[in-house]
């Protein structure tokens, strides 16, 4: 071995990446990586190693001729080049159309890792492994998987206006909580607390996904648990990140969606009818951190709730509040996140009641307990 680590002997070199595919690169097994290499430069690799002939005998010189790349066969190839495999050198999106064994080969991880450490070059085109042990028929590579473009949300819930994107590839097997790893990690954006500060909204209509950014139809949240199979290539994925309490693009998307859906009780011309939809407030006492007095203290703490007009009468309204827990699923839209509840309680003016969380309340006046601009604690 030479003294940068690299082997130079041809026929060492192919009895390591021999030994790495007669081993663990014989066998498929889920969510281990793969990479694409050249079948042009893998051809070349070949007739310098003799790879294919497994002999114990001193290698004889090959013959020589002009290779596509101006290496002639049977010298030591120039380093790693896969660009015949990409429509352009600033992806690593394999082109359409390509034939495994004819125009590329698969090399597991390990075989990749010893091929660079010798010769470098690439770009490297890692891959992975989907499908389960239970069904290892349905193993298999996956050369295509999605190529996705993350925008970040500024202060203000917008997209911020010099994001040019950040291109990632996932794979459709891929959570959205090993996503959002990926592109924090890439963003360099990684804190302890940054995974749980951070959620990625997509539109999953195809023609919404090619309106504007700043448009703020269809848009829905991925949830963490779900994976990535109905997310479809090409899509436009936004990084929200919170801000204390609050969380800016559902702001945005929550005032806009109340605009067209919910009543404002304090506009004069309204008139309030069983099935409307508001903005409802309860309030409780709670022990806060005081920064000035260095200690809990209790203080009066407002909750608002988006809420559906159940009964109505001279100074009573009937209101079902929306805050249940959250319905499970792949991704969640605004609608879905302002769901209905599934108890409805009475607001009396000047009477106290109890919220569906069995908090005491009091209703002193009906304009000052709705408010069309008010923020879900629970979205």
């Amino acid at each position: 071995m030479a003294e940068d680590g690299r082997i130079h002997d041809p026929q060492q070199q192919a009895q390591e990446i021999r030994d790495v595919l007669q081993g663990v690169g014989a066998s498929l097994r889920p969510g281990d990586g793969w990479y694409v290499l050249s079948m042009r430069w893998w051809d070349l690799w070949r007739d310098y190693t003799l790879y294919d002939k497994q002999t114990d005998l001193p290698a004889q010189p090959a013959p020589l001729s002009r290779s596509w790349s101006g290496t002639t066969k049977g010298e030591r190839p120039s380093e790693i080049d896969n660009s015949d495999l990409l429509p352009r050198p600033d992806c690593t999106r394999l082109q359409s159309g390509l034939v495994e064994n004819q125009d590329f080969i698969l090399l597991h991880e390990e075989a990749w890792k010893k091929l660079h450490s010798w010769y470098g070059g690439g770009p490297a085109l890692r891959r992975v492994v989907i499908g389960s042990l239970e069904n290892r028929a349905q193993l298999r590579v996956e050369l295509y998987p999605l190529c996705l473009t993350v925008f970040q949300v500024d202060d203000y819930g917008n997209v911020e206006p010099d994001d040019r994107g950040l291109q990632i590839m996932c794979s459709t097997s891929e959570t959205v909580e090993q996503v959002l790893r990926n592109v924090l990690t890439n963003l360099n954006l990684r804190h302890p607390d940054d995974l749980h500060a951070v959620r990625l909204w997509y539109r999953p209509n195809f023609e919404l996904d090619q309106t504007a950014l700043d448009s703020l139809e269809g848009w829905e949240q991925l949830e963490r648990e779900a994976t990535l199979e109905d997310v479809a290539d090409g899509a436009s994925i936004l990084l929200e990140r919170s801000r204390g309490e609050t969380w800016p693009f559902f702001q945005r998307l929550r005032l806009e969606y109340k605009r067209q859906n919910f009543k404002d009780p304090r506009n004069a011309d309204v008139v309030l009818e069983v099935g409307d939809k508001i903005d409802a407030s309860t309030t409780t006492e709670e022990q806060k951190w005081d920064h000035y007095q260095r200690d809990y203290v209790w203080k009066d703490v407002v909750y608002w709730y988006a809420a559906t007009v159940a009964e109505v009468e001279e100074t009573r309204l009937l209101v079902q509040f929306h805050n249940r827990p959250k319905p499970k699923g792949k991704s969640l839209s605004t609608a879905t996140l302002l769901e209905e509840g599934g108890k409805a309680e009475p607001i009396e003016v000047g009477k106290s009641y109890e919220s569906l969380d069995s908090v005491p309340a009091m209703a002193h006046d009906l304009e000052s307990r709705f408010a069309p601009d008010s923020m879900d604690p629970e979205t």
